[in-house]
């Protein structure tokens, strides 16, 4: 095992032994956390240089029912480990674009503790204000800039708020409202997966008319 690869994986570990008290589990390069609506995590990118590794954590929530649903109309594998929203911890933490790097061992615990401080500081309060689908589906109806950051793939946005709409309960006009909407901006901004979405659309409405 070469040096870059030793410390990422001693870097996940220090992560582990700090997150396990609070009921996180280690899985691939994420922490994750069962919740009443799927799951808190905070997930972990590097990248890696000739001397150094950049570290670029986010901040996600994978809301359970909107998941299965989404891959059940997509025709997706149901156990594919997907979030619902996500946002760089360094972009909610007023770090900016930035990147943690860690350049030798002791950085390892430096960085680390610092990446958890703004954890428990701005991640936290992320999980706590979207942990319902009451605060969730805004952020995916809306395509203003203030909320797109925690979905920024707009087909992936749209395809997700249809689905929170079905099953937060909207009617079938209020769902035909919110595919305009959502048509309409994938125009203006000519995302070239409007078909896709439109057909995703199609599939689901007739959810509305089996039920």
């Amino acid at each position: 095992m070469d040096t870059l690869q030793r410390y990422k994986k001693e870097f996940l570990s220090y992560l582990e032994n700090k997150l396990k008290p609070k009921e996180f589990f280690l899985f691939g390069q994420a922490f994750l956390k069962d919740t009443p609506i799927g799951k808190e995590i905070l997930h972990v990118a590097f990248s890696d240089y000739h001397d150094k590794i950049d570290i670029s954590p986010t901040i996600e929530i994978r809301h359970d029912k909107i998941e299965k649903l989404y891959d059940d109309i997509s025709g997706e594998d149901p156990d594919t480990p997907t979030a619902t929203i996500g946002i760089s911890l360094s972009k909610i933490s007023m770090k900016g674009e930035t990147n943690w790097s860690i350049n030798n061992s002791t950085d390892i615990s430096l960085i680390g503790d610092e990446i958890l401080e703004h954890f428990w500081d701005y991640g936290i309060p992320v999980f706590s204000k979207y942990s319902s689908m009451k605060e969730l589906f805004p952020v995916l109806a809306d395509d203003q800039p203030s909320t797109n950051i925690y979905c920024i793939i707009p087909h992936l946005r749209a395809k997700k708020a249809l689905v929170a709409a079905y099953i937060e309960g909207k009617t079938s006009n209020q769902f035909d409202d919110l595919v305009d909407r959502k048509v309409q901006y994938l125009k203006d901004i000519e995302n070239p997966y409007l078909v896709e979405v439109l057909d995703f659309a199609f599939l689901l409405r007739r959810k509305y008319h089996d039920n």
